[in-house]
């Protein structure tokens, strides 16, 4: 389709209320969601005014999800967490997701510092090699073809420490009543 004004105002009439809705998916209240589709059209119509664009409707859902997302890391809900490390949201996750954000939106930082804690605590728990490559990827941000030529280790070896770190981690916020999907921003 050729985003011309007509189309556009078509487009928009079609699939607004759609992406509002989609919006208000990942963020906590319905302006924000608005706001965020709103911006989404003016990128669209500024990037592609007068050119052909291909399933404008499923691009428009990828530029409102990039946006939510950018909302959530400005908002710095877990300002104990570096916002670099929320990398990727993954669909299937995104109403726990948003049921978590939602629940935390009154006690943050007491939530926050029961969540740092129990993770500490968890951390602490694990094997010293395991905890060595945990913190090198995460805190240090190595690849893990750094890790392992650091410490001698397949990079195999290294994905299993990630992945049984990771797994320890889950385990324990569970029992802890924390939701693993917590866990994303680890990721």
């Amino acid at each position: 389709m050729l985003l011309t004004e007509d189309n556009f105002r078509q487009l928009v009439f079609d699939v607004n209320a759609r992406l509002v809705n989609y919006a208000g998916r990942y963020v906590p209240d319905r302006a924000s969601a608005c706001d965020i589709v709103q911006e989404s059209w003016i990128s669209l119509w500024n990037r592609y005014r007068g050119k052909v664009v291909y399933k404008a409707e499923a691009l428009l859902y990828t530029i409102v999800r990039n946006k939510c997302l950018d909302f959530l890391k400005s908002a710095c809900i877990f300002d104990n967490i570096p916002i670099d490390s929320i990398i990727e949201f993954r669909p299937a996750d995104e109403l726990l997701y948003r049921d978590l954000v939602s629940d935390l939106a009154g006690d943050v930082p007491l939530i926050c510092r029961d969540l740092e804690k129990c993770i500490g605590e968890a951390i602490s728990t694990l094997p010293p090699r395991c905890l060595e490559v945990f913190r090198m990827s995460r805190t240090d941000r190595k690849s893990n073809r750094e890790i392992a030529a650091l410490l001698g280790i397949s990079e195999k070896a290294v994905e299993k420490h990630i992945t049984k770190a990771l797994k320890i981690l889950s385990s324990s916020l569970s029992s802890s009543g924390f939701n693993p999907v917590v866990l994303l921003l680890f990721s």
